[in-house]
């Protein structure tokens, strides 16, 4: 289980991690991604309150997410269908539009591709702070990662650790498929191979 202060660093653009952890009380919208959402819940009389509450984890989205959009650039969580879904009640992102100005526009979301358009501020600061973490780290556990050719850019993230003094494992969902491992192997040589171990990721993060 993850503990204060770890990282998750992720390409999905579900909520998978932010529900187990949110239900944890480890995560919170407000500063969990890796920058500040400021926000608010109307209560009496339309005012408005302040929501700013500690992660004790980071979840840093490296392809954006689902409800992630951006306007004039600068990044906000869409409600209803993201924050009242996560949350479960009436809060608002206060740099979103008012609900009922329109559809969300521009999700935030780098689909698969050789060339990623790294050009967005937000994201740029999520790259980097992924990067920080990766040099950091005593311990790194990679979960479902097949480390496609595709991704590039991943694979510069990755290069610092390839001759890392932290302990690795990759958690293979895929029952070590011979493709996966191998190309975990090649890209680690010629130094220390990681730790294999055979778990579905359901099984890691519960």
């Amino acid at each position: 289980m993850f503990l204060q202060f770890d990282c998750i660093i992720t390409t999905n653009w579900d909520t998978l991690a932010e529900r187990i952890l949110l239900k944890h009380k480890k995560w919170h919208p407000s500063e969990g991604y890796g920058f500040q959402v400021p926000l608010v819940e109307d209560i009496e009389d339309n005012n408005l309150q302040l929501i700013s509450l500690h992660s004790d984890i980071k979840i840093l989205k490296l392809h954006g997410s689902i409800g992630w959009h951006e306007k004039n650039e600068t990044l906000y969580l869409s409600q209803p269908k993201f924050l009242q879904y996560l949350l479960g009640h009436d809060i608002r992102d206060q740099n979103a539009p008012r609900v009922g100005s329109g559809p969300d526009e521009n999700p935030l979301i780098l689909k698969p591709s050789y060339l990623k358009q790294l050009d967005h501020p937000t994201l740029l600061s999520i790259w980097d702070q992924a990067r920080l973490n990766l040099e950091k780290a005593s311990s790194i556990t990679i979960v479902g990662y097949s480390l496609p050719k595709a991704d590039v850019a991943i694979r510069a993230l990755l290069l610092p650790i390839r001759n890392s003094e932290s302990s690795i494992r990759i958690i293979n969902p895929f029952q070590m498929k011979d493709d996966f491992k191998k190309r975990w192997e090649d890209f680690f040589k010629p130094g220390k191979l990681p730790i294999f171990e055979n778990q579905r990721a359901s099984e890691y993060f519960i």
